[in-house]
This record gives C-alpha cells, structure tokens and sequence, in this order.
C-alpha cells in the first residue's frame, strides 16, 4: 500500500513539476522578445464573482501602443490596477504585434525552478517505491 501511495505521489509530484515547467519556459521565452515602451490607451473593467464566499475578482483590460521601428502597434493587456490608467508608461517585451509586461528574468525563472525541483523529487519517489517493492518482492521469492 505505501509502494502505491509514494507512486502515485510521484506520478502527482512529475505531472506538476512538467506544468510548473511549461509556465516557466514559456516566460523565460518572453525575456528573449525586444524590449519597447509604451503606453496604456483605453481600459475596461470586468468584475466577476465566484465561490461560495463570493469574493470579487477586478481585472483590467487595456489597448497599450508601443513604436515599432516607426510603426506604432497596438495590444490588449491585462494590467495590475496600478498601471490602469490611461496615459500611464509601460515597459513591455515585444514580438511582432504581440506584448507582454516586462518581468525581471528571476521572477520569470522562479516557476521552470520549482518544476525542476518537483521533477527531481517525483523521481526520488519512484526510485525509492520502486526500491522497496524489489526488495519485498525477492523476499517473497527467497
């Protein structure tokens, strides 16, 4: 029964440590996009409830243009409140007419580092499930 359970943790642990992965790859991928600044124009506000504590979640949604080699482009954000506000400068990583806000490389770093981490002790799980199954096993044999 432990065997099953310290699998089925390392089965759990891999699968989060590959989507922990995947999020922190695909943000150290922003970092390599051209750096630009630009400016929020027009934002909307969506307020949404849910659960059953009916918390309120705000999100605001903006149109931000930045000057692309003397084409000025545009693209629609999500911003924390502080940066919602037209008019507002905004540092941004670019690619072609898609944007995102610009984060310091450790904080787009922190999540591929944690899949790592679960990663490596999803297969310290197995190894030792697997250990210790062997090892009833050749003793229910011998």
């Amino acid at each position: 029964m432990v065997t099953l359970l310290r699998r089925f943790a390392a089965v759990v642990f891999g699968l989060g440590g590959l989507v922990f992965l995947l999020i922190g790859g695909v943000q150290l991928t922003d970092q390599t996009w051209e750096s630009a600044a630009g400016t929020v124009h027009t934002c909307t506000v969506q307020t949404s409830r849910s659960g059953a504590q009916s918390r309120t979640r705000t999100e605001y949604t903006c149109e931000v243009t930045w000057d692309a080699g003397g084409t000025t482009r545009s693209h629609r954000l999500v911003l924390p409140r502080s940066l919602a506000v037209p008019g507002c400068p905004v540092d941004l990583r670019v690619k072609g007419d898609t944007a995102a806000l610009a984060t310091p490389i450790w904080r787009a770093a922190i999540p591929a580092v944690i899949g790592l981490a679960m990663i490596v002790m999803a297969v310290v799980l197995f190894r030792r499930a697997r250990r210790k199954g062997s090892v009833r096993l050749s003793a229910a044999i011998g």
